[in-house]
């Protein structure tokens, strides 16, 4: 066995490297493209026409026949041309369109490759060679529509794990709004676009040191070179995120100084037209200590959290929390007769779930006027699209 074993290892070091696959896509081809993957070590060759890869795009044109150094000839029949950034599957597809191989182009995509394919498009400017493929890739996208919000409270659970917040370990195998993000921006899907960006600011949180994570746990950086994110959204994202969790935090304060000042004056939250001060006074204290621990628990201190940085939830975890435990509080009139239904603290509950809802419901768009522009500009290169 140990002989056997040697033979194996000695056999694997003297093996020679496997050859890369040669796909031709023009029988009278005069390039050879050799694209390598460098993530996955994957090498592929592509025997070319110059002439249909120059006529595809400009980018291209210039490679084939300007002054860059690919383009100079090899000293054999074919120029050799090595491209290592470029995923060989992708370009593959590109490849297929240029040479009127259609029956190579897949008419679904899975949402890897439907990216990578974009991010070589974007890089060669050649998004309009996807136009009649657009519509049935497209078919394929989740629908992430702005009439998925709820209108009212006990609605949002369903939307919000609609939305694929995690609940599983699984979940990670499960498309999320950043990965369809960069496609959307690339095939000028503007509608779609923003309702992926609106889905990331619900559903992003803040990392220990203030960085963007997803529902998943994955770090958004729009400066990394390994994350194809569109420039400026996740920034104008992340201030929608601040100025709502802001809103929220100086509401709840504000639900909270209306017992204090209330207080400070000698009057009541409850109603102190219908009850003697002791009931009155009873009745707040009641609903404010209830109040009080509610929002502590769901990571706000009143008056003593006012900065949104610190708030690491996501909107969306934040708005279920607070609706839920607004369901617990209770007024000390909540049993009480007819004569108690005047009793301001009854409404609370009712009356802050409405509003955090409808704040929730209202979020701004993070799209900026240059982020439409580009997306116009996008679609009227596709047509089809």
């Amino acid at each position: 066995m140990a002989d056997l074993h040697n033979n194996n290892i000695e056999s694997s070091e003297n093996s020679e490297p496997m050859e890369p696959s040669i796909t031709h896509l023009d029988d009278k081809g005069d390039i050879r493209l050799i694209v390598s993957n460098q993530a996955t070590s994957e090498t592929k060759v592509f025997i070319v026409s110059s002439k249909a890869m120059s006529m595809a795009c400009d980018a291209w044109n210039a490679m084939l026949n300007g002054h860059f150094k690919e383009s100079q000839p090899s000293g054999t029949g074919q120029r050799e041309i090595e491209l290592l950034d470029d995923d060989p599957e992708a370009l593959g597809i590109l490849l297929s369109i240029v040479h009127l191989r259609f029956n190579s182009v897949p008419r679904s995509l899975e949402i890897s490759l439907f990216q990578k394919i974009t991010i070589l498009t974007d890089k060669y400017d050649a998004t309009h060679l996807l136009g009649p493929w657009c519509p049935d890739w497209l078919k394929s996208v989740p629908k992430f529509e702005k009439s998925e919000v709820p209108k009212k409270p006990n609605e949002f659970e369903k939307v919000y794990r609609a939305w694929e917040i995690p609940k599983q370990p699984d979940v990670e195998a499960k498309p999320k709004f950043e990965d369809w993000l960069w496609i959307m921006w690339e095939l000028g899907q503007e509608e779609r676009f923003e309702s992926l960006a609106l889905g990331l600011v619900k559903t992003i949180r803040l990392g220990p040191d203030g960085e963007c994570l997803t529902a998943s746990g994955k770090t958004l950086d729009s400066s990394s070179d390994f994350q194809h994110i569109p420039p400026g959204i996740l920034e104008s994202i992340m201030e929608v995120r601040k100025k709502t969790v802001t809103a929220m935090l100086e509401y709840t304060d504000a639900i909270l100084d209306r017992f204090f000042n209330a207080y400070a004056s000698g009057k009541s939250v409850c109603s102190p037209d219908m009850h003697s001060q002791k009931d009155t006074f009873e009745c707040d204290s009641m609903v404010l200590g209830s109040l009080t621990l509610l929002l502590r628990r769901a990571g706000l201190t009143g008056n003593l959290q006012k900065d949104s940085s610190a708030i690491t939830k996501s909107i969306n975890e934040l708005y279920l929390k607070l609706d839920a435990d607004m369901l617990k509080i209770k007024s000390l009139h909540d049993f009480e007769s007819y004569e108690f239904q005047i009793c301001e603290n009854r409404l609370l509950s009712r009356q802050m779930r409405s509003r955090l809802l409808e704040m929730v419901r209202s979020i701004p768009s993070p799209l900026q006027e240059v982020h439409r522009r580009h997306l116009q500009h996008q679609a009227k290169k596709l047509r089809l699209c």
